[in-house]
């Protein structure tokens, strides 16, 4: 863990921020990346009195049309699968946005920039290295029986707390049910 850490500190101040983020934002990752800061913000806006009054009137609006389709999806709760894919649209561009920002702002010439740019990009190497242990023990709560499990066993007493993390995992919330 710590080699691979120290690799990706290593790629992250080659590469830079900008185009480190850039890459995390492209493909399979990028569209992780939006569904888990959709998965967060969901939440928020669901909790907005103008997000429910929206809803209300579009259950309303499905229900004086009385016909089976508009049951239906009164049945599987469209007006949360519509807000969530808005947010998640919403999210990507906002995503795409900032991302592209940001790579443009740090990728100027210059010692300060670029100096700059490859103590960012080493730290969010780390970041992301920290983001694969936490999912790589998430992974190993949900699959190997959990609290009782002998992975925990083989993690007590760490050195960087793996026993806690792997109980207390931050993405608990998003995975176990």
């Amino acid at each position: 863990v710590i080699g691979a850490a120290c690799l990706l500190a290593v790629l992250g101040a080659t590469l830079g921020f900008g185009r480190c983020l850039k890459i995390l934002n492209k493909g399979v990752t990028g569209k992780i990346v939006t569904l888990v800061i959709t998965y967060f913000l969901l939440g928020i806006v669901i909790g907005m009195d103008q997000t429910k009054q929206a809803q209300a009137n579009f259950i309303e609006f499905l229900k004086s049309k009385n016909n089976g389709l508009c049951n239906f999806l009164i049945t599987i709760r469209i007006e949360t699968i519509l807000t969530a894919v808005i947010v998640f649209i919403a999210v990507m561009i906002l995503q795409l946005i900032v991302v592209n920002v940001l790579a443009g702002l740090l990728s100027i010439d210059g010692a300060g920039a670029k100096f700059f740019n490859s103590i960012l990009g080493v730290l969010l190497g780390v970041a992301e290295c920290a983001a694969l242990v936490l999912i790589v023990l998430e992974a190993m709560y949900i699959f190997g029986g959990g609290a009782e499990s002998v992975n925990l066993e083989s993690l007590k007493g760490s050195f960087f707390g793996l026993d806690n993390i792997y109980l207390n995992n931050p993405l608990s919330a998003i995975f176990r049910i």
